[in-house]
């Protein structure tokens, strides 16, 4: 199999291929990842640009460019649900080439994240910006607020941490799942509904 400038060599252990590179160099590679696209080469493509795709030394607007595709079309990754299976997805100008969403978008500032100006609308040119994490939330249409046991969560990654466990378990917990064709409704006293505006306030996301 070959994907850009990856083939792979080898499957190891873990879900990860060894790929060669078109270069001469080789990487390991996450599966998912691979076949998403989401990793181009063994890292020589990014270096151009000064962006390492390699290990520590990747850079910020990297992990926002990588991170992006991949809880959009890496049904493995924790925040797939709300974006993937929500129907959000990155242009296949960006999802091909970084150079390209690097271009578009420009070195990300720090402090700051990627942020869809509408959010009935995917990652795609003309519908991004770098905004700050408060400017981020507040632009969210439906900003969801997940209910454990009496206290309030506006994510479900922040009660996974309170709880020890996936975001996808605090999820189930909250909105039921179905398995093997079986339905498993919601655990008692735990919810998931749109953030109600006096909660946003509270949290100094909606003035």
């Amino acid at each position: 199999m070959k994907i850009e400038m990856l083939e792979v060599v080898a499957r190891l252990p873990g879900s990860r291929y060894l790929c060669k590179c078109d270069c001469g160099g080789s990487r390991v590679v996450n599966v998912g990842h691979f076949h998403t696209g989401a990793v181009k080469s063994c890292g020589c493509h990014v270096s151009r640009h000064g962006h390492s795709g390699v290990g520590s030394k990747r850079t910020p607007t990297y992990i926002s460019w990588s991170n992006m595709i991949a809880r959009c079309h890496n049904p493995k990754n924790k925040r797939f649900s709300d974006y993937g299976g929500a129907g959000i997805i990155v242009c296949v100008r960006w999802r091909k080439s970084f150079e390209t969403f690097l271009d578009d978008m420009g070195v990300k500032p720090e402090g700051m994240q990627i942020d869809r100006i509408k959010n009935e609308k995917s990652y795609m040119p003309g519908n991004c910006r770098w905004a700050t994490p408060k400017q981020n939330m507040a632009n969210r249409s439906v900003t969801k607020i997940y209910t454990l046991y009496g206290k309030n969560y506006l994510s479900s990654a922040d009660a996974a941490k309170v709880h020890c466990c996936s975001a996808q378990t605090i999820i189930a917990w909250c909105k039921g799942r179905t398995t093997a064709g079986r339905y498993y409704p919601p655990r008692a006293g735990c919810s998931v509904a749109p953030a109600a505006p006096e909660i946003l306030k509270q949290k100094g996301l909606m003035k």
